[in-house]
Protein backbone atom coordinates (compact mmCIF):
# COMPACT_ATOMS: atom_id res chain seq x y z
CA UNK A 1 0.00 0.00 0.00
CA UNK A 2 2.84 2.02 0.14
CA UNK A 3 2.51 2.75 -3.53
CA UNK A 4 -1.12 3.72 -3.31
CA UNK A 5 -0.45 7.56 -4.14
CA UNK A 6 2.25 7.28 -6.85
CA UNK A 7 0.43 8.25 -9.97
CA UNK A 8 1.00 4.61 -11.63
CA UNK A 9 -1.88 2.57 -12.33
CA UNK A 10 -1.62 -0.57 -10.72
CA UNK A 11 -2.98 -4.12 -12.49
CA UNK A 12 -3.72 -7.05 -11.15
CA UNK A 13 -3.81 -10.38 -13.16
CA UNK A 14 -4.09 -14.05 -12.54
CA UNK A 15 -5.53 -16.83 -13.38
CA UNK A 16 -9.44 -17.35 -12.83
CA UNK A 17 -10.44 -17.86 -9.39
CA UNK A 18 -7.31 -17.00 -8.09
CA UNK A 19 -8.78 -14.40 -5.53
CA UNK A 20 -8.00 -11.13 -7.73
CA UNK A 21 -11.71 -9.75 -7.06
CA UNK A 22 -11.38 -11.12 -3.28
CA UNK A 23 -8.32 -8.99 -3.43
CA UNK A 24 -9.88 -5.75 -4.39
CA UNK A 25 -13.09 -5.70 -3.36
CA UNK A 26 -12.88 -7.24 0.41
CA UNK A 27 -9.28 -7.12 1.76
CA UNK A 28 -8.66 -3.35 -0.16
CA UNK A 29 -12.00 -2.12 1.01
CA UNK A 30 -11.12 -3.38 4.86
CA UNK A 31 -7.85 -1.54 4.32
CA UNK A 32 -9.68 1.49 3.40
CA UNK A 33 -12.23 1.45 6.55
CA UNK A 34 -9.23 0.24 8.32
CA UNK A 35 -7.68 3.71 7.00
CA UNK A 36 -10.99 6.14 8.38
CA UNK A 37 -12.51 5.81 4.85
CA UNK A 38 -16.19 4.94 5.23
CA UNK A 39 -18.11 2.11 3.81
CA UNK A 40 -20.37 5.19 2.03
CA UNK A 41 -17.71 6.31 0.26
CA UNK A 42 -16.55 2.65 -1.05
CA UNK A 43 -18.91 2.29 -4.24
CA UNK A 44 -18.97 -0.80 -6.15
CA UNK A 45 -20.04 -1.66 -9.14
CA UNK A 46 -19.45 -4.70 -11.30
CA UNK A 47 -19.00 -3.73 -14.77
CA UNK A 48 -18.91 -7.30 -16.19
CA UNK A 49 -22.30 -7.36 -15.51
CA UNK A 50 -24.87 -6.74 -18.24
CA UNK A 51 -26.75 -4.77 -15.98
CA UNK A 52 -23.82 -2.26 -15.36
CA UNK A 53 -22.87 -2.29 -18.94
CA UNK A 54 -23.84 1.55 -19.79
CA UNK A 55 -21.22 2.23 -17.07
CA UNK A 56 -18.51 1.26 -18.96
CA UNK A 57 -19.20 4.88 -21.05
CA UNK A 58 -16.97 7.26 -18.70
CA UNK A 59 -19.59 9.96 -19.16
CA UNK A 60 -22.64 7.99 -17.90
CA UNK A 61 -20.21 6.78 -14.86
CA UNK A 62 -19.31 9.87 -14.16
CA UNK A 63 -23.31 11.24 -13.67
CA UNK A 64 -24.21 7.75 -12.20
CA UNK A 65 -21.28 8.43 -9.21
CA UNK A 66 -22.25 12.77 -9.01
CA UNK A 67 -25.53 11.81 -8.89
CA UNK A 68 -24.89 9.37 -5.47
CA UNK A 69 -22.83 11.66 -4.27
CA UNK A 70 -25.03 14.40 -4.46
CA UNK A 71 -27.94 12.10 -3.12
CA UNK A 72 -26.14 10.51 0.13
CA UNK A 73 -24.36 13.68 0.56
CA UNK A 74 -21.02 12.50 0.26
CA UNK A 75 -17.71 14.07 0.30
CA UNK A 76 -16.65 15.28 -2.98
CA UNK A 77 -13.44 13.10 -3.06
CA UNK A 78 -14.72 8.90 -3.35
CA UNK A 79 -12.78 5.93 -3.42
CA UNK A 80 -14.43 4.04 -6.39
CA UNK A 81 -13.70 0.19 -6.91
CA UNK A 82 -14.23 -1.03 -10.82
CA UNK A 83 -13.94 -4.68 -10.83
Amino acid sequence: MSKKDNAHVKVVTGLRRCGKTFLLKELYAQWLESNGVSKENIIYLALDKNENAKFRNPLILDEYLKNIIKKNKLPQKLVCQNL
